[in-house]
């Protein structure tokens, strides 16, 4: 079963900080694996990023082999 919103948004944020980085990168095999997820919808994608920009500043990226979540400050934006 996948994880609700808020449990993704949560361990991205926890996987995050662990690696010491400012952005991590999950390949859609490592992101499905890590969040329960058998297919990603485009609107699941959306709240995603939403949620964690509204909860911890991050930015989350999706693309076509990977999806990255960064937090603000590494790419120059400074979030209060």
């Amino acid at each position: 079963m996948p994880m609700s919103i808020d449990e993704t948004v949560d361990a991205l944020n926890d996987d995050l900080r662990q690696t010491g980085g400012s952005v991590k990168t999950y390949t859609w095999p490592d992101f499905y694996k890590r969040f329960g997820i058998i297919r990603f919808k485009q609107s699941r994608g959306q709240q995603i990023q939403e949620k964690a920009s509204g909860k911890f500043g991050l930015i989350v990226a999706c693309g076509q082999n990977a999806c990255l979540p960064a937090g603000a400050d590494s790419i120059g934006i400074i979030s209060h």
